[in-house]
């Protein structure tokens, strides 16, 4: 089993180019290499030339684009790589493939839809829809994993709906990022994008944890693997249940976002809620989460 080594000090910080920003999209190909090498030399070649490109950020969209052209799909998001990159570990890539363009929500098989669904952005899977946009926000740059998405237009307007992000990911075929959610709809528990559109569409609300509420990137890691774990599994609106164990059936969208956070020993519920059960809005108003203005 072939394994990369990365060796770097400290943390590293990754900061979205400036071009990235804007739309997502990566104008400048330059650092792509056209030559066909054999499979087992692309991540060897990348971390023999990281002394020269040594921005964690356009590692990680190098090493994609690496294996895309040839003809390997790797799903993992900039915060998990970057988090491996800075620390020093090993990054054992046969644990991020996927078959290319395959489009996976979960071991049980939901079906996946994107660009051809009125809402594109719900129900994606691994893939990332073309229509995507990130015109007029700042999400990239502001969202990141373990983030949590709070839509005023969910719950038919009555009680909202919220999501977490799975992370930033890079489209290699299309050159761009994307937003990645988990979230609890109808169709299931599923992956989902978030971009612009959806954004004003639902009525969005980025929440981050709160100046002086400390949750470690290892914490928020752990909340979106619990939420991942769930993905295949139904939508269950049992609002009198707020369960937390790893073999429930079934969840309703915030119900699995505080579950996912719960399990690894913080409680974003807002204090005094007495009603059983946890809705969208009592984790949007919690005093661990800070709502933040992502317009440009």
């Amino acid at each position: 089993m072939k394994k990369l080594l990365f060796v770097a000090t400290g943390y590293i910080t990754m900061q979205l180019s400036a071009e990235v920003l804007a739309d997502g999209v990566i104008e400048d190909s330059s650092i792509i290499d056209e030559s066909k090498i054999d499979i087992a030399d692309i991540a060897t070649e990348i971390v023999e030339n990281s002394n020269i490109r040594s921005d964690v950020e356009e590692q990680y969209r190098e090493i994609i684009t690496k294996f895309y052209e040839n003809g390997i799909q790797l799903d993992v998001s900039l915060e998990e790589y970057s988090e491996i990159a800075g620390g020093g570990s090993e990054f054992d890539y046969s644990e991020y493939i996927i078959e290319k363009n395959e489009n996976i929500n979960s071991d049980t098989g939901i079906e996946a839809y994107s660009s051809g669904s009125e809402k594109y952005y719900y129900n994606t899977g691994t893939s990332c829809p073309s229509r995507i946009n990130y015109t007029g926000t700042r999400l990239l740059s502001m969202a990141s994993a373990g983030s949590i998405l709070y839509e005023s237009g969910g719950g038919w307007g009555f009680t909202g709906h919220i999501a977490i992000v799975e992370g930033r990911f890079y489209d290699a075929s299309q050159k761009k990022y994307y937003i990645r959610l988990v979230e609890a709809i109808g169709d299931g528990v599923v992956r989902s994008v978030l971009d612009s559109t959806r954004y004003q569409q639902r009525g969005g609300h980025l929440t981050l944890f709160a100046s002086g509420i400390n949750i470690s990137s290892d914490v928020k890691k752990r909340a979106v693997d619990f939420a991942v774990s769930q993905l295949g599994k139904s939508y269950d609106l049992k609002l009198s249940r707020k369960g937390y164990s790893a073999n429930q059936e079934g969840w309703y969208c915030s119900e699995l976002v505080w579950a996912s956070y719960y399990r690894q020993g913080v409680d974003i519920e807002k204090k005094g809620v007495s009603e059983p059960g946890i809705t969208p809005r009592d984790i949007y108003n919690s005093e661990k989460l800070v709502a933040v203005n992502v317009y440009k």
